[in-house]
């Protein structure tokens, strides 16, 4: 199946694991829970890569990286296949996709630079109301 994206981690080192283009949707997205679960939900900020950066000698500036990608709100539906998700080793967890179950992408915001990343709130409502 195609490869739409990739999930990122620094938690364990770097590891990353693929996103399927079955599993990435637009916002807003409908999906049936019977096929995620046990599932949880995570709120993310999500990185459309506009275009490459080939590797080269030199690291990439600061200003360079942004001005290749574009970020969105997303919401990752993360569920697993294992009974023990933490217990499983690192090579299963990245065959599972990083307990990647879905990935729900907002809209793309062009003025994001005037937003502060690394304090962005977040607000999860469920049918209407304010869960967390």
């Amino acid at each position: 199946e195609p490869v739409a994206g990739w999930k990122v981690s620094a938690s364990n080192g770097l590891t990353r694991g693929a996103i399927l283009a079955s599993r990435l949707h637009a916002s807003p997205a409908v999906l049936p829970a019977s096929g995620l679960a046990p599932y949880g939900i995570e709120g993310e900020i999500a990185f459309e890569i506009l275009r490459d950066l080939p590797a080269r000698q030199q690291p990439y500036t600061r200003g360079e990286v942004m001005d290749a990608v574009r970020p969105m709100a997303a919401i990752e539906i993360v569920s697993t296949r294992f009974t023990s998700y933490t217990d499983a080793p690192l090579l299963d967890r990245l065959c599972d996709f990083m307990s990647n179950g879905a990935l729900i992408h907002a809209a793309a915001r062009e003025d994001w630079r005037s937003i502060d990343l690394a304090t962005l709130p977040v607000r999860l409502t469920r049918n209407g109301e304010v869960a967390c």
